[in-house]
């Protein structure tokens, strides 16, 4: 997502992984994670950071596991 997020040269395909995945899961440690990156970035404030994470993850349909 960091990669998605930056627009990195290998985004389109993460992006597509992700969009060909029919139940994309994803831990909830992995999340904190990720949300500690975007929100290291400086790029955008934290909030539109977590913002963009959630859009994300509801748009691409990410389901969490808080088991993993």
């Amino acid at each position: 997502m960091v990669a998605i997020f930056r627009q990195e040269e290998d985004a389109a395909f993460y992006a597509g992984q992700i969009a060909g995945d029919n139940e994309p899961l994803m831990s909830a440690a992995n999340i904190v994670e990720t949300s500690l990156v975007l929100r290291g970035l400086k790029k955008i404030s934290s909030a539109e950071a977590e913002a963009w994470l959630d859009s994300f993850l509801a748009i691409a349909g990410i389901r969490l596991d808080y088991a993993a």
